[in-house]
Protein backbone atom coordinates (compact mmCIF):
# COMPACT_ATOMS: atom_id res chain seq x y z
CA UNK A 1 0.00 0.00 0.00
CA UNK A 2 2.66 2.55 1.06
CA UNK A 3 4.44 1.61 -2.30
CA UNK A 4 1.57 1.96 -4.29
CA UNK A 5 0.40 5.32 -2.68
CA UNK A 6 4.30 7.02 -2.92
CA UNK A 7 4.25 5.87 -6.98
CA UNK A 8 0.48 7.85 -6.86
CA UNK A 9 2.39 10.82 -5.01
CA UNK A 10 5.62 10.78 -7.74
CA UNK A 11 3.00 10.92 -10.43
CA UNK A 12 0.89 13.28 -9.21
CA UNK A 13 3.95 15.94 -8.69
CA UNK A 14 5.59 14.89 -12.32
CA UNK A 15 2.13 16.41 -13.53
CA UNK A 16 2.86 19.65 -12.26
CA UNK A 17 4.12 22.31 -14.81
CA UNK A 18 7.46 22.75 -13.67
CA UNK A 19 7.12 26.80 -11.97
CA UNK A 20 4.66 25.29 -9.79
CA UNK A 21 6.44 22.31 -8.38
CA UNK A 22 5.94 21.84 -4.83
CA UNK A 23 8.24 20.95 -2.66
CA UNK A 24 10.32 17.36 -2.36
CA UNK A 25 11.77 14.64 -0.81
CA UNK A 26 15.74 15.08 -1.94
CA UNK A 27 17.45 11.80 -3.17
CA UNK A 28 21.23 10.80 -2.60
CA UNK A 29 23.61 12.62 -4.75
CA UNK A 30 24.81 10.56 -8.10
CA UNK A 31 28.16 10.12 -8.57
CA UNK A 32 28.75 8.28 -11.71
CA UNK A 33 32.59 8.15 -14.09
CA UNK A 34 31.61 11.00 -17.18
CA UNK A 35 34.84 9.49 -18.53
CA UNK A 36 38.33 8.16 -17.79
CA UNK A 37 39.34 9.90 -14.19
CA UNK A 38 36.40 12.05 -14.50
CA UNK A 39 33.55 12.39 -12.71
CA UNK A 40 30.23 13.07 -12.83
CA UNK A 41 28.72 14.71 -9.36
CA UNK A 42 24.89 15.28 -10.39
CA UNK A 43 22.96 17.10 -7.76
CA UNK A 44 20.12 17.74 -9.86
CA UNK A 45 16.94 16.86 -10.27
CA UNK A 46 15.92 16.14 -6.82
CA UNK A 47 19.24 14.81 -6.02
CA UNK A 48 20.56 17.10 -3.20
CA UNK A 49 21.64 14.68 -0.34
CA UNK A 50 25.47 14.29 0.32
CA UNK A 51 25.83 11.45 3.01
CA UNK A 52 29.39 12.46 4.51
CA UNK A 53 31.52 10.51 7.44
CA UNK A 54 31.06 11.87 10.90
CA UNK A 55 34.78 10.34 12.28
CA UNK A 56 38.25 10.98 10.54
CA UNK A 57 38.93 8.69 7.59
CA UNK A 58 42.20 7.04 8.82
CA UNK A 59 44.77 5.07 6.51
CA UNK A 60 47.75 3.32 7.40
CA UNK A 61 49.59 4.50 4.42
CA UNK A 62 49.74 6.68 1.80
CA UNK A 63 49.66 4.05 -0.68
CA UNK A 64 46.31 2.82 1.39
CA UNK A 65 44.96 6.40 0.81
CA UNK A 66 46.14 6.40 -2.68
CA UNK A 67 44.35 3.36 -3.83
CA UNK A 68 40.99 4.33 -1.80
CA UNK A 69 40.95 7.39 -3.92
CA UNK A 70 41.58 5.17 -7.63
CA UNK A 71 39.06 3.00 -6.43
CA UNK A 72 36.38 5.32 -5.30
CA UNK A 73 36.76 8.60 -7.40
CA UNK A 74 38.74 6.87 -9.99
CA UNK A 75 41.82 8.60 -9.98
CA UNK A 76 44.50 8.14 -12.16
CA UNK A 77 47.86 7.38 -10.22
CA UNK A 78 50.85 10.31 -9.95
CA UNK A 79 54.54 8.80 -10.17
CA UNK A 80 57.73 9.96 -8.98
CA UNK A 81 61.01 9.36 -11.44
CA UNK A 82 61.40 5.97 -10.22
CA UNK A 83 57.98 4.64 -10.60
CA UNK A 84 56.34 5.21 -7.04
CA UNK A 85 52.90 6.42 -6.80
CA UNK A 86 53.38 9.90 -4.59
CA UNK A 87 49.45 11.14 -5.46
CA UNK A 88 45.98 10.90 -7.49
CA UNK A 89 44.41 12.95 -9.94
CA UNK A 90 41.03 13.56 -11.33
CA UNK A 91 38.68 16.06 -12.70
CA UNK A 92 35.34 16.76 -11.84
CA UNK A 93 31.76 18.02 -13.32
CA UNK A 94 29.55 19.10 -10.59
CA UNK A 95 25.81 19.84 -10.98
CA UNK A 96 24.24 21.90 -8.92
CA UNK A 97 24.18 22.26 -5.24
CA UNK A 98 24.62 19.24 -2.77
CA UNK A 99 24.02 19.44 0.93
CA UNK A 100 25.03 17.23 4.08
CA UNK A 101 22.71 17.18 7.19
CA UNK A 102 23.90 18.17 10.96
CA UNK A 103 21.58 15.60 12.82
CA UNK A 104 21.97 17.12 15.72
CA UNK A 105 21.05 21.23 14.80
CA UNK A 106 19.03 20.07 11.68
CA UNK A 107 21.21 22.50 9.68
CA UNK A 108 22.16 22.07 6.39
CA UNK A 109 25.54 22.67 5.16
CA UNK A 110 26.24 23.35 1.67
CA UNK A 111 29.30 21.35 0.34
CA UNK A 112 30.69 23.06 -2.40
CA UNK A 113 33.35 20.38 -3.50
CA UNK A 114 31.64 17.18 -2.64
CA UNK A 115 35.02 14.97 -3.35
CA UNK A 116 37.14 17.35 -0.16
CA UNK A 117 33.64 16.65 2.21
CA UNK A 118 33.37 13.16 1.63
CA UNK A 119 37.10 12.69 2.20
CA UNK A 120 37.21 14.99 5.29
CA UNK A 121 33.52 14.78 6.44
CA UNK A 122 32.19 16.64 9.51
CA UNK A 123 36.00 16.82 11.17
CA UNK A 124 37.11 18.18 7.61
CA UNK A 125 40.45 16.32 8.47
CA UNK A 126 41.81 12.92 7.69
CA UNK A 127 44.48 10.57 9.19
CA UNK A 128 47.47 8.86 7.40
CA UNK A 129 50.00 6.85 8.94
CA UNK A 130 50.59 8.89 12.51
CA UNK A 131 50.04 12.24 10.36
CA UNK A 132 46.74 14.00 10.75
CA UNK A 133 45.95 16.90 7.82
CA UNK A 134 43.58 19.81 8.37
CA UNK A 135 41.17 19.56 5.40
CA UNK A 136 39.63 23.42 6.35
CA UNK A 137 39.23 25.26 3.49
CA UNK A 138 40.40 28.85 3.06
CA UNK A 139 38.04 31.22 2.25
CA UNK A 140 40.36 34.27 0.37
CA UNK A 141 38.58 37.35 0.13
CA UNK A 142 37.54 37.52 -3.71
CA UNK A 143 38.47 39.93 -6.44
CA UNK A 144 35.73 41.91 -8.00
CA UNK A 145 35.33 44.09 -11.19
CA UNK A 146 34.55 47.43 -10.67
CA UNK A 147 30.96 49.07 -10.76
CA UNK A 148 29.24 48.73 -13.85
CA UNK A 149 26.07 50.70 -15.04
CA UNK A 150 23.07 48.92 -16.28
CA UNK A 151 23.56 47.75 -19.95
CA UNK A 152 27.25 49.15 -20.09
CA UNK A 153 29.89 46.32 -21.97
CA UNK A 154 32.05 45.02 -19.70
CA UNK A 155 35.97 45.75 -20.51
CA UNK A 156 37.83 42.83 -19.02
CA UNK A 157 41.56 43.95 -18.37
CA UNK A 158 44.64 41.56 -19.38
CA UNK A 159 43.72 39.72 -17.33
CA UNK A 160 40.86 38.66 -16.16
CA UNK A 161 39.14 38.71 -12.47
CA UNK A 162 38.69 35.93 -10.83
CA UNK A 163 34.94 37.01 -9.97
CA UNK A 164 32.52 38.47 -11.80
CA UNK A 165 28.66 38.97 -10.85
CA UNK A 166 26.30 39.81 -14.04
CA UNK A 167 22.51 40.15 -14.18
CA UNK A 168 20.24 40.60 -17.72
CA UNK A 169 16.68 40.86 -18.13
CA UNK A 170 15.70 39.86 -14.08
CA UNK A 171 18.39 36.93 -14.46
CA UNK A 172 22.00 37.54 -12.63
CA UNK A 173 24.80 34.87 -11.65
CA UNK A 174 28.53 34.99 -10.08
CA UNK A 175 31.47 33.36 -12.02
CA UNK A 176 34.54 32.27 -10.54
CA UNK A 177 37.76 30.84 -11.23
CA UNK A 178 39.71 29.68 -8.19
CA UNK A 179 42.39 27.71 -6.52
CA UNK A 180 42.40 25.60 -3.54
CA UNK A 181 45.36 24.46 -1.73
CA UNK A 182 45.57 22.95 0.91
CA UNK A 183 48.82 20.96 0.59
CA UNK A 184 47.42 17.20 0.25
CA UNK A 185 45.09 18.74 -1.38
CA UNK A 186 45.04 21.21 -4.69
CA UNK A 187 41.92 21.71 -7.10
CA UNK A 188 41.68 24.17 -9.62
CA UNK A 189 38.50 25.28 -11.85
CA UNK A 190 35.75 27.24 -12.28
CA UNK A 191 31.76 27.93 -10.95
CA UNK A 192 28.20 29.24 -12.09
CA UNK A 193 26.06 30.02 -9.79
CA UNK A 194 22.36 31.24 -10.65
CA UNK A 195 22.17 34.46 -8.16
CA UNK A 196 18.31 35.17 -8.95
CA UNK A 197 15.80 34.77 -11.96
CA UNK A 198 16.39 31.89 -13.94
CA UNK A 199 16.37 28.55 -12.70
CA UNK A 200 15.42 29.05 -8.47
CA UNK A 201 15.50 26.82 -5.73
CA UNK A 202 14.82 26.39 -1.98
CA UNK A 203 16.36 23.63 0.02
CA UNK A 204 15.69 22.82 3.63
CA UNK A 205 15.11 20.31 6.45
CA UNK A 206 13.00 17.62 6.49
CA UNK A 207 12.43 13.95 7.79
CA UNK A 208 12.58 11.29 5.76
CA UNK A 209 10.33 8.35 6.48
CA UNK A 210 9.23 10.60 9.73
CA UNK A 211 12.33 9.72 11.96
CA UNK A 212 15.91 10.19 9.08
CA UNK A 213 17.26 13.65 8.87
CA UNK A 214 16.76 15.16 5.52
CA UNK A 215 16.26 17.68 2.49
CA UNK A 216 13.48 19.68 0.80
CA UNK A 217 13.63 21.29 -1.70
CA UNK A 218 11.18 23.81 -3.72
CA UNK A 219 12.01 24.87 -7.23
CA UNK A 220 10.74 27.22 -10.20
CA UNK A 221 12.26 28.67 -13.85
CA UNK A 222 14.41 27.61 -16.10
CA UNK A 223 18.25 27.97 -17.28
CA UNK A 224 20.93 26.39 -18.89
CA UNK A 225 24.72 27.16 -18.25
CA UNK A 226 27.82 25.84 -19.48
CA UNK A 227 31.83 26.13 -18.53
CA UNK A 228 34.74 26.26 -20.88
CA UNK A 229 38.01 25.47 -18.91
CA UNK A 230 41.60 26.21 -20.07
CA UNK A 231 44.80 25.31 -17.49
CA UNK A 232 47.90 26.20 -17.60
CA UNK A 233 51.46 26.05 -16.04
CA UNK A 234 51.93 29.57 -15.71
CA UNK A 235 51.53 30.93 -19.11
CA UNK A 236 51.57 27.36 -21.04
CA UNK A 237 48.64 25.75 -21.04
CA UNK A 238 48.01 21.73 -20.46
CA UNK A 239 45.83 19.62 -21.46
CA UNK A 240 43.64 18.49 -18.16
CA UNK A 241 40.59 17.40 -17.62
CA UNK A 242 37.39 17.68 -19.35
CA UNK A 243 37.52 21.41 -21.28
CA UNK A 244 33.70 21.70 -20.99
CA UNK A 245 30.33 21.06 -18.86
CA UNK A 246 26.94 21.74 -19.06
CA UNK A 247 23.69 21.87 -16.94
CA UNK A 248 19.90 22.64 -17.49
CA UNK A 249 18.06 23.59 -14.48
CA UNK A 250 20.45 23.80 -12.24
CA UNK A 251 21.63 26.77 -9.43
CA UNK A 252 25.46 26.02 -10.07
CA UNK A 253 27.64 24.32 -12.20
CA UNK A 254 31.61 23.43 -11.63
CA UNK A 255 33.98 22.28 -13.40
CA UNK A 256 37.58 20.78 -11.85
CA UNK A 257 40.42 19.79 -11.88
CA UNK A 258 42.08 17.81 -8.67
CA UNK A 259 44.52 16.06 -7.00
CA UNK A 260 45.78 14.80 -3.84
CA UNK A 261 49.11 13.89 -2.41
CA UNK A 262 51.03 13.59 0.49
CA UNK A 263 54.41 15.20 -0.98
CA UNK A 264 54.50 19.07 -1.21
CA UNK A 265 54.30 20.25 -4.14
CA UNK A 266 53.25 17.22 -6.39
CA UNK A 267 49.74 18.64 -7.07
CA UNK A 268 50.52 21.54 -8.35
CA UNK A 269 50.95 21.24 -12.35
CA UNK A 270 47.97 23.49 -12.72
CA UNK A 271 48.66 26.56 -11.34
CA UNK A 272 46.15 28.94 -12.88
CA UNK A 273 42.97 28.57 -15.19
CA UNK A 274 40.53 30.37 -17.45
CA UNK A 275 36.77 29.61 -17.31
CA UNK A 276 34.34 30.93 -19.93
CA UNK A 277 30.91 31.39 -18.62
CA UNK A 278 27.70 31.16 -20.87
CA UNK A 279 24.32 30.00 -20.51
CA UNK A 280 20.60 31.51 -20.98
CA UNK A 281 18.52 32.36 -17.82
CA UNK A 282 22.21 34.09 -16.36
CA UNK A 283 22.97 37.13 -17.58
CA UNK A 284 25.80 37.74 -20.39
CA UNK A 285 28.92 35.66 -21.36
CA UNK A 286 31.65 36.81 -18.82
CA UNK A 287 35.54 35.12 -18.92
CA UNK A 288 37.02 34.95 -15.73
CA UNK A 289 40.49 33.38 -14.62
CA UNK A 290 42.62 32.69 -11.65
CA UNK A 291 46.54 32.27 -11.65
CA UNK A 292 46.85 33.03 -15.10
CA UNK A 293 49.60 34.78 -16.81
CA UNK A 294 48.10 37.07 -19.62
CA UNK A 295 44.79 37.31 -21.65
CA UNK A 296 42.50 34.22 -21.77
CA UNK A 297 41.51 32.43 -24.75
Amino acid sequence: MKLLLAAALLAAATALPFAARAATTEQAVKITTLAPNTLLIDASAGHHVLTIPSQVRTFPTSSAFFQYLITNFHGKALTDAKGNVIGVAGASVIRDRSYSVNPTTHKLVEQDDPILAQIGGTTQKIRIGTKTYDLSRPQPAPLRTPARRRGEPMLLASSPPSEVDVCSSGACSKNTSWITNLVIYYAVGSTTQQTKGGFEQTSSFCWKDGFIPWVCTTSSGSNSLSISNEYFNFAAPIPEGPPSAQARNVTSLTLQIWAFGTVLGVVGDATGVCGNHNGTGVGTSVITSSGKIGTCF
